[in-house]
Protein backbone atom coordinates (compact mmCIF):
# COMPACT_ATOMS: atom_id res chain seq x y z
CA UNK A 1 0.00 0.00 0.00
CA UNK A 2 1.07 3.53 -0.70
CA UNK A 3 -0.19 6.85 0.66
CA UNK A 4 -2.40 7.24 -2.41
CA UNK A 5 -4.07 3.86 -1.97
CA UNK A 6 -3.63 0.33 -3.27
CA UNK A 7 -3.21 -0.77 -6.89
CA UNK A 8 -4.11 -4.28 -8.06
CA UNK A 9 -1.38 -6.22 -9.87
CA UNK A 10 -0.90 -9.69 -11.25
CA UNK A 11 2.47 -11.27 -11.95
CA UNK A 12 3.57 -13.03 -15.13
CA UNK A 13 6.18 -15.79 -15.01
CA UNK A 14 8.72 -14.61 -17.59
CA UNK A 15 10.75 -17.81 -17.45
CA UNK A 16 13.46 -19.60 -15.55
CA UNK A 17 16.78 -17.77 -15.20
CA UNK A 18 20.11 -18.24 -13.48
CA UNK A 19 20.60 -15.76 -10.64
CA UNK A 20 24.21 -15.30 -9.51
CA UNK A 21 24.34 -14.73 -5.77
CA UNK A 22 27.54 -13.59 -4.03
CA UNK A 23 27.61 -16.35 -1.39
CA UNK A 24 25.29 -19.01 -2.81
CA UNK A 25 26.58 -19.06 -6.38
CA UNK A 26 24.39 -19.72 -9.41
CA UNK A 27 20.77 -20.54 -8.56
CA UNK A 28 17.94 -21.36 -10.99
CA UNK A 29 14.91 -19.18 -10.28
CA UNK A 30 11.57 -18.26 -11.80
CA UNK A 31 11.46 -14.58 -12.82
CA UNK A 32 8.12 -12.84 -12.20
CA UNK A 33 7.25 -9.42 -13.64
CA UNK A 34 4.33 -7.28 -12.51
CA UNK A 35 1.40 -6.39 -14.74
CA UNK A 36 -1.15 -3.89 -13.41
CA UNK A 37 -4.81 -4.88 -13.68
CA UNK A 38 -5.80 -1.22 -14.10
CA UNK A 39 -3.92 1.99 -14.79
CA UNK A 40 -1.34 2.29 -11.96
CA UNK A 41 -1.13 5.62 -10.14
CA UNK A 42 2.65 5.65 -9.91
CA UNK A 43 5.75 4.19 -11.47
CA UNK A 44 6.88 1.86 -8.66
CA UNK A 45 7.07 -1.85 -9.46
CA UNK A 46 8.72 -4.98 -8.04
CA UNK A 47 10.18 -7.90 -9.99
CA UNK A 48 10.89 -11.12 -8.09
CA UNK A 49 12.89 -14.31 -8.58
CA UNK A 50 11.84 -17.49 -6.70
CA UNK A 51 14.16 -20.52 -6.42
CA UNK A 52 12.51 -23.97 -6.58
CA UNK A 53 15.63 -25.58 -5.06
CA UNK A 54 15.27 -23.34 -1.99
CA UNK A 55 11.58 -24.06 -1.25
CA UNK A 56 10.54 -21.25 -3.62
CA UNK A 57 12.05 -18.56 -1.42
CA UNK A 58 12.69 -15.22 -3.13
CA UNK A 59 16.39 -14.97 -3.99
CA UNK A 60 16.17 -11.57 -5.71
CA UNK A 61 13.73 -8.66 -5.47
CA UNK A 62 14.15 -5.60 -7.67
CA UNK A 63 12.03 -2.59 -6.70
CA UNK A 64 12.05 0.08 -9.41
CA UNK A 65 10.91 3.69 -9.31
CA UNK A 66 10.91 4.54 -13.00
CA UNK A 67 13.52 3.27 -15.44
CA UNK A 68 16.68 4.60 -13.77
CA UNK A 69 16.09 4.32 -10.01
CA UNK A 70 15.92 0.93 -8.34
CA UNK A 71 16.81 -1.16 -5.29
CA UNK A 72 18.15 -4.66 -5.97
CA UNK A 73 17.96 -7.11 -3.04
CA UNK A 74 19.87 -10.42 -3.27
CA UNK A 75 19.71 -13.38 -0.89
CA UNK A 76 22.91 -13.81 1.06
CA UNK A 77 22.22 -16.93 3.09
CA UNK A 78 19.31 -19.36 3.29
CA UNK A 79 18.59 -21.49 6.34
CA UNK A 80 16.46 -24.47 5.36
CA UNK A 81 14.51 -26.51 7.92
Amino acid sequence: ARPGGVDQWTYDVVGEETVHLPRLGAIQAFHLKPRPLNEPRGNISAEMWFAPSLQYLPVRIRIAHGADTYLDLLAETVEQK
